[in-house]
């Protein structure tokens, strides 16, 4: 508290190495989506650390590939740095690899298009704003003599520096309420945060959603950007003017969101941009449960494309070793109905984002309605009103 700024780092599933540190061969990432631990993935974790009065940031944060869920990760990161009114978030890291056209390792992301697409999203909700501060703020007080006692019983350490996990908070807070530590302050207490499974911003407009046990969905519902992450296959989720029917996914798992490209309400928007992501690998690549020769995932080409194969890939440690296989990196691409009110055309774009493809739309009632799936070979669309 007697420094400018307090900044902290994380990652989910972070590679562990159970020999030599960093071994390029022997290593594993934990293939688990964090979207079914509100309580007690990163979220929590960045959040118990924020001190009342100083810029909080996060220099460091990432998924690590090759987790197969990572696409949520700055989707998820940001809607809750915009909810927490926090100052600054960073991937860690953008590029180290060149123009390598295939992800390239657990951390660079500039190679992996499902989380450069969702940096789109990212950057809607956080820097221009689109999700707003909580509307109630709730501390715990530390002071010297509780943080002595902490280090004296070893509580705390380089990578675990005092936070409000060590005081016996509720882990749910920062879902609902913007949350700091008051050093030599006084509790600041709002209402009591919710039991879940559900956990709902107190604005509204964060809501990570655990009702159907691992099988959990965090849903953004701003003016400006709408999006659902996790396991929404099978679902429909009504916004005031978009709804998102996700039909189908290789994992039942996908990150959808459509954003105004024109800082106007999604209900007056011009131009949109529709971000669907879900699995994404290199060609050849080929993931095995640590330690087994069990193959979870298999990225191949065929005659008549590519093919990927899974096999129950939830919650195994995996690897490749130290082949992640070649260019190019393989996307899927999700299957979802979208209704919009009001006409729009819809264009499926190329990897630099030019209209590529006209999808077709219809009308039913004043809303219009289209379908995205992988005949369109991409991972966003425009969406522009007439």
């Amino acid at each position: 508290s007697q420094l400018d700024a307090v900044d902290t780092h994380a990652y989910w599933q972070h590679p562990a190495f159970p020999g030599t540190p960093w071994d390029p061969r022997n290593w594993y990432v934990v293939n688990e989506p964090m979207v079914n631990h509100p309580l007690d993935g990163t979220i929590t974790w960045l959040a118990s650390r924020r001190v009342l009065g100083k810029p909080f940031t996060v220099t460091e944060y990432n998924h690590p590939a090759p987790n197969m869920y990572d696409a949520e990760a700055f989707v998820i990161l940001s809607a809750y740095a915009a909810m927490q009114d926090w100052d600054a978030i960073f991937a860690f890291a953008y590029d180290n690899v060149g123009d390598a056209r295939r992800i390239t390792g657990y951390f660079d992301i500039s190679q992996s298009p499902q989380k450069m697409a969702s940096l789109l999203l990212a950057h809607a909700i956080f820097v221009r704003g689109d999700v707003a501060p909580a509307s109630n703020l709730v501390t715990i007080p530390i002071n010297r003599e509780v943080e002595i006692d902490l280090l004296v019983r070893g509580k705390l350490h380089a990578w675990d520096m005092p936070g409000a996990h060590h005081l016996g908070w509720d882990p749910a807070t920062p879902l609902i309420y913007r949350f700091a530590l008051e050093v030599n302050g006084s509790a600041k207490s709002g209402p009591a945060p919710s039991p879940g499974p559900a956990y709902r911003s107190d604005n509204g407009q964060v809501i990570w959603d655990c009702s159907e046990s691992k099988n959990c969905v965090l849903v953004v519902n701003s003016q400006r950007t709408v999006a659902v992450v996790g396991f929404g296959v099978g679902r429909n989720f009504n916004f005031e003017d978009v709804s998102i029917e996700l039909e189908r996914a290789l994992l039942n798992f996908s990150v959808v969101g459509l954003t105004s490209l024109d800082d106007k309400p999604l209900t007056e928007s011009g131009r949109m941009l529709l971000v669907a992501l879900g699995y994404t690998g290199n060609t050849g690549l080929e993931l095995r449960e640590y330690g087994t020769s069990r193959v979870v995932a298999r990225v191949s080409q065929t005659p008549q494309g590519y093919a990927v194969d899974i096999s129950q890939p939830l919650n195994v440690p995996v690897t490749c070793g130290d082949n992640w296989g070649s260019a190019p990196t393989i996307a899927e691409g999700i299957r979802a109905k979208i209704r919009v009110k009001g006409e729009v055309e819809v264009w499926a774009l190329d990897n630099t984002g030019r209209r590529m493809e006209r999808v077709p739309v219809s009308s039913e009632g004043g809303w219009s309605v289209f379908e995205i799936g992988p005949q369109y070979k991409t991972i966003w669309y425009e969406v522009s009103r007439h």
